[in-house]
């Protein structure tokens, strides 16, 4: 964690219910959910590599494969 200078990020009851409060038609594995839902709340981008999480036009993403 600290070679990459990151840190983490709590999962409060604000981000398990915007998890499942997400706009449109997010698919329903809850693991994705709730990682976008935490950079939602967190006004982060969220680096992956999954098709379904960089179709998401409700949160900042970034492509993992790039």
């Amino acid at each position: 964690m600290a070679a990459l200078a990151a840190q983490t990020l709590a999962m409060g009851h604000d981000v398990a219910i915007e998890a499942y409060a997400l706009p449109g038609m997010f698919h329903r594995d809850p693991a994705d959910r709730l990682l976008v839902a935490a950079a939602r709340r967190n006004g982060l981008t969220l680096v992956s590599a999954d098709d379904r999480i960089l179709a998401c036009p409700h949160v900042r993403t970034q492509n993992a494969r790039r």
